[in-house]
């Protein structure tokens, strides 16, 4: 990118404290009562914000009280102080290549350097390419620089817009600013390989101790408590999940960079890593040898607490971990064995102690890095790590047809012919369920079959409830030639024809309509719609339902465990019949009822 026409912060940082650096990254955490949880990362990088405090003297001070009034709102051209650089060589005006040591840095080919004297003296350059040993840039120097200037990244940012200005003295102030680097923050993501357990990384930066390493265990516990009798408490996962605070000393560039990497690679909250607790949790009593599948240990009182449980199974005895299956005999009172899943790889002596270690992840998407000095010299950081249950498998994309709706013109509700809010093409008047007590395998099987004589399933007017029939569908389009799925639902159109018992009934008439009752995956029931009659006639609302269970076996049920409910009912909920079957009744039953 050309050099944009924005201003530069030159005033320099005091160090005396530090600069504060602000890692914040975005995770959204799905949880569950059992521990488990899915994570995923909202920012492809970090927010970035960087702290500093300044003690401008004399004219500098001006400055500042000038850009603070009038500039302060301004995007800036900002250095990473704690990067610098210095030139190895001499740069002479007019040249394009700047010397300096550029191993483990943050200068980007296309991005921006600054070389720097003092507040009023500097020079932004382009970079157009990069090694271990310096930078090229765009177009020639403007100035000489000689060796051991000073060479700072830099990055576009934002500062606060409330900024506070002290007076130390009539000469000198003091002021603290907050710089967001606003543009992307990328770096690379570097997984820790020092040592892995079932793909894993392993922590294997050890706390720095200067400051107290806590654990607080917390429980998923549902405590119900009506306030006048006793508490009741549930514990969902038999087990606590530990936050444990980890604090971090980085010493020199390189060590800072796969620092940073490392972060970069956690994302915040999202990915995990299994931590030891650095504690010496374990001692072993007697050596063990290559092959050894018991440990034998100064007694602790695992056996006490239930033996090994879940976020307490894995030991790490420097690079070798085990994981400890149950317990074994105790060789005498003071010992207790734990037997382990596999041969130790690696003796290890009478006096050995190992750490407890659980899979965990960042408790907080927010990182701050304390650099002490530039990246040459001392940087700190500090966090708290969370456990959780890892037994969560990661499940295929689930694909779901998005359903198509249109307006209507009818109120939702209103019984109409073709309202899209209706779930038949007419308004049914009838409805007949079948509830069994023992679910059917009915993958495949059309409830509505047609028959030469009305001696299973008859609808009513005394029709006969049949298939395949190619009569016209009042009301719903076109002509039906078999069971039709009305789209959006679950329901199947058919027909019945009147047979010569009622002879006041028109072929065709009415529709009916026809679902499965489902729960859990099996069948426990049909349902049918019926849309008419329409007439008034006293012989067209009479209805004489066979019902046929048979000896034998039917999809997979034996009879005698098919008992069942048959209910009638009409579209406000009155139930005009209901007939319940007794699994020692084996021939047909007749329901007559009228509508």
């Amino acid at each position: 990118m050309a050099i944009p026409n924005l201003p530069v912060w030159t005033i320099r940082p005091n160090w005396a404290g530090g600069i504060l650096e602000r890692l914040e990254w975005l995770t959204d955490i799905l949880p569950s009562t059992s521990g488990v949880e899915q994570r995923r990362a909202a920012r492809p990088t970090p927010r970035r914000f960087v702290e500093i405090t300044v003690h401008p003297t004399n004219a500098e001070r001006t400055f500042l009280d000038l850009i603070l009034h009038s500039m302060g709102g301004e995007t800036w051209l900002f250095p990473l102080w704690f990067d610098k650089g210095r030139l190895s060589a001499t740069a002479a005006s007019g040249q394009k290549r700047i010397a300096f040591d550029n191993t483990f840095r943050e200068f980007t080919v296309g991005g921006l350097a600054l070389l720097y004297r003092d507040t009023f003296t500097y020079e932004v350059v382009e970079i157009s390419a990069q090694d271990d040993t310096g930078i090229n840039v765009v177009s020639n120097l403007g100035s000489a620089w000689g060796k051991g200037a000073a060479i700072y990244p830099l990055r576009r940012a934002i500062s606060g817009a409330d900024t506070s200005l002290g007076a130390l003295t009539s000469r000198v102030g003091e002021s603290v600013l907050l710089f967001q680097i606003n543009e992307a923050n990328p770096y690379p993501e570097i997984a820790p390989n020092a040592l892995l357990h079932l793909g894993t990384p392993v922590m294997t930066i050890a706390p720095n101790r200067k400051a107290t390493i806590t654990t607080d265990h917390t429980r998923m516990i549902d405590k119900r408590d009506g306030t006048t009798g006793l508490v009741e408490l549930t514990d969902n996962t038999g087990r606590s999940f530990s936050a444990q605070a980890h604090n971090w000393m980085i010493v020199g560039r390189e060590a800072q960079s796969a620092f940073r990497s490392m972060l970069y690679w956690m994302r915040g909250r999202q990915r995990a890593v299994w931590l030891p607790t650095y504690n010496d949790d374990v001692t072993l009593s007697r050596p063990a040898v290559v092959g050894a599948v018991n440990l034998d240990i100064n007694k602790i009182g695992m056996g006490y607490v239930g033996g090994v449980k879940p976020g307490r199974e894995k030991i790490r005895f420097g690079s070798q971990i085990v994981s400890l299956t149950q317990m074994g005999g105790a060789q005498s009172a003071q010992e207790e064995r734990l037997r382990i899943s596999a041969g130790l790889a690696t003796a290890l002596p009478k006096g050995r102690s190992g750490s407890f270690m659980d899979i965990a992840r960042l408790d907080s998407d927010t990182l701050e890095l304390h650099h002490h000095a530039d990246t040459n010299g001392v940087m700190e950081c500090g966090s708290t790590f969370r456990a959780f249950k890892d037994t969560r498998t990661t499940a295929g994309a689930i694909y779901l047809p998005i359903p198509a709706a249109e307006m209507s013109e009818v109120p939702c509700g209103q019984p109409e012919f073709n309202n899209p809010c209706s779930p038949l093409p007419s308004p049914w008047k009838l409805k007949l369920s079948y509830i069994w007590t023992a679910p059917n395998d009915l993958s495949g099987y059309k409830p509505v079959y047609g028959f030469p004589s009305p001696q299973d399933w008859v609808g009513p007017n005394g029709g006969i409830v049949e298939k395949g029939k190619d009569l016209p569908l009042d009301g719903f389009g076109g002509s039906l030639d078999g069971p039709k799925a009305i789209p959006g639902t679950d329901i199947i159109l058919d027909v019945y024809y009147p047979d010569n018992q009622y002879p006041n009934g028109d072929p065709g008439d009415p529709i009916m309509g026809w679902r499965r009752i489902m729960a859990g995956g099996y069948c426990y029931g049909l349902e049918y719609y019926f849309c008419a009659p329409v007439s008034s006639a006293p012989e067209d609302r009479i209805v004489h339902w066979q019902v046929q269970f048979g000896t034998d076996t039917f999809m997979g049920v034996p009879s005698e465990e098919r008992g069942g409910t048959i209910t009638a009912e009409l579209p406000d909920g009155t139930i005009l019949t209901t007939f319940v079957r007794n699994p020692t009744q084996l021939f047909p039953f007749d329901l007559d009822f009228s509508y």
